[in-house]
């Protein structure tokens, strides 16, 4: 898969953010220093060295960063320097421009390079992310968000590209068996960072699935004026959807008196789903966005809409039975939605466990650690088996194998650990909501399990913050009361 490197100035980074999750989320892989530089590598090693292994070039500019001096300018001078080496006719260096800016006047004056002979994207406009897929498509060909098949493709219910995905049975088969079933709708629900779009890509390439149109999106790389009303978004959806299966867009000629719910049922049941031979598995992941008050309209309309959707893939048939729709989301805080017009009780739901002993020794094995029982032991006994937790701790001391457990262990409750950046993100939505954060602060200072409203109990656990335990609660390991119980009660100090 080709690299593609973000080059940016730090103020523009909001804008970069986005750019780098549409890209993901059209199967590509972007650099993007935010992302893939690890807390204590050395930046300037490591971003010189992203950009030589990168096959393609993004300069993002805006008014601020060509006026800018320091090292971003250094990255583009190294990128017209690897332009040179590139045949004639390669699109390597691709000027992206934020706002109405000028581009700077950067030579490579040995091949006679000029950074102003190169046409740039104004990514502003409404189909600059389009153009932008365009010349990628054409130096790289199309990647579709599917993964290719490795030739370590196994036979039966065993998934592809899985080298550091631990299944958990009976979980994956479930999934798999359930997609097969005509008119199928899963639902994936657990906390963040459990592992739910891992699911969703192992759901996507396992043998169960060969064969299958696949479409996967995520609402929450969805820029918020797309979410204004429901006819606009479900445009959106239809020529997402026809675009991932190379179909030509013909909305214009469902859109029109129709209501846009009938019009979007009409053209997946006789345009899509009527084109294509297959079965077409469409996965939408963070779905709960439209949990949000200010999306009540569209939530209704479009929930109610695949709630229909699955109902005719069970009894009318015909083209209804190729749809098998997967819905991701981290929270059981649903919108109030009519019993009869929600799609989240019906269907299939899947809930994602935490690792347990052998599934650790299992993921630790594939960073080629032999672990004992005492190692695993005292793993759990601080991160408990937490998925996300557990697996940045086994990546991280494999990328540096002087580092002991017991070291990494006693700094992970810190902002100087390995988890830091985790951390900054719980904390700022946690700043957002004093009453949140006092809810917690109870949980964690207790040492008995506490019994909290419901408002609070959903919002703690899609953070992942905290697990049930009959009708109360604890936090979810002993690495998260450990470090919230001394930041909330500085917090409480200072106030």
């Amino acid at each position: 898969m080709p690299q593609i490197f973000l080059a940016h100035a730090n103020e523009d980074k909001p804008l970069v953010r986005e750019l780098y999750g549409k890209l993901v989320e059209a199967g590509y892989k972007p650099w993007f220093d935010e992302e893939d530089l690890l807390p204590g590598q050395n930046w300037r090693e490591e971003i010189p060295k992203a950009l030589k292994n990168s096959d393609m070039f993004i300069a993002c500019l805006s008014s601020t960063s060509i006026s800018k001096r320091g090292y971003i300018q250094k990255e583009f001078k190294m990128a017209m320097e690897m332009m040179a080496e590139f045949p004639s006719g390669t699109i390597y260096f691709i000027p992206l421009k934020f706002d109405d800016c000028e581009i700077p006047e950067l030579r490579q004056s040995e091949y006679g390079l000029n950074l102003k002979d190169l046409h740039w994207l104004d990514y502003w406009n409404p189909n600059g992310f389009e153009k932008l897929i365009k010349s990628i498509e054409h130096q790289f060909g199309s990647q579709e968000t599917d993964i290719q098949e490795s030739q370590d493709n196994v036979a039966g219910n065993k998934t592809i590209n899985n080298n550091y995905y631990v299944e958990r049975p009976p979980l994956e088969i479930n999934c798999f068996q359930e997609i097969e079933q005509d008119g199928a709708l899963l639902r994936i629900k657990a906390p963040q960072k459990m592992g739910k779009t891992l699911l969703l890509k192992q759901i996507f390439d396992s043998n169960q699935a060969k064969g299958f149109q696949k479409v996967r999106l995520d609402l929450q790389l969805l820029e918020s004026s797309i979410l204004t009303d429901s006819s606009q978004f479900l445009r959106w959806l239809c020529q997402r959807v026809s675009r991932k299966l190379k179909l030509e867009n013909c909305l214009d000629d469902y859109w029109g008196e129709m209501t846009p719910n009938t019009a979007c049922t009409h053209y997946f049941e006789e345009y899509i789903l009527e084109t294509i031979e297959t079965p077409l598995l469409l996965g939408i992941d963070n779905i709960d966005r439209l949990f949000a008050p200010e999306f009540t309209t569209i939530a209704a309309d479009f929930f109610g809409l695949l709630r229909a959707w699955w109902g005719y893939g069970q009894t009318i048939g015909g083209n209804w039975k190729k749809l098998r729709l997967i819905v991701i989301y981290s929270t059981e805080d649903l919108p109030q939605l009519n019993v009869y017009q929600s799609p989240f009780n019906v269907g299939t739901e899947v809930k994602i466990p935490e690792f347990n002993d052998e599934q650790i020794r299992e993921l630790a094995q594939r960073y080629e650690f032999n672990w004992s029982s005492s190692q695993i032991q005292q793993l759990t006994k601080q991160l408990g088996g937490h998925p996300y937790l557990v697996h940045e701790a086994i990546k991280y001391l494999k990328q540096y194998p002087d580092l002991t457990l017991s070291d990494l262990l006693n700094k992970s409750a810190t902002d100087e650990g390995i988890y830091a950046t985790h951390w900054q993100n719980l904390w700022s939505t946690l700043e957002k909501d004093k009453d949140l954060a006092t809810q917690l602060r109870i949980i964690v200072s207790s040492k008995e399990k506490v019994a909290i409203s419901p408002t609070y109990l959903y919002k703690l656990d899609s953070m992942g913050l905290i697990k049930r335990v009959g009708n109360q609660v604890e936090p979810r390991c002993p690495l998260y009361r450990q470090y919230f119980r001394e930041r909330l009660s500085s917090l409480e100090n200072e106030g």
